[in-house]
């Protein structure tokens, strides 16, 4: 990554147990990619991040955030009970995604570039 991506994005979590933030997974990935090569606009990077609301993903990144997790219970579910629907999801959001970025809310003045 570009140093100047670093110098201006960059946040120092060194002091933090627990980070959250949007699930990075590989749909997310290609809006990152497509944000940095000037193809997506500042005015629908988040609603494109959230189009699939898959939530939020967290890291426990020390031994006292790991402490404090707490055993509730576990459950036996039928595989296809949450794999179809997470599918399905997952092609609306795609589709929803490429038709965004397609259309005329996609103000790309407002590009990656514009905001270094």
């Amino acid at each position: 990554m570009e140093p100047r991506y670093i110098d201006k994005y960059y946040i120092d979590v060194d002091a933090y147990d627990m980070i959250y933030g949007y699930r990075a997974d590989d749909s997310y990935l290609a809006i990152a990619k497509q944000f940095a090569r000037g193809e997506v606009g500042l005015n629908i990077l988040e609603r494109l991040l959230t189009l699939g609301s898959f939530g939020v993903q967290v890291c426990l990144k020390s031994q006292q955030a790991y402490t404090r997790l707490r055993f509730i219970n576990v459950y036996e579910v039928d595989y296809k009970l949450f794999h179809t629907p997470f599918m399905e999801r997952d092609a609306e959001a795609r589709r929803r995604m490429k038709e965004l970025v397609n259309s005329p809310d996609n103000d790309l003045s407002q590009t990656i570039e514009s905001i270094i």
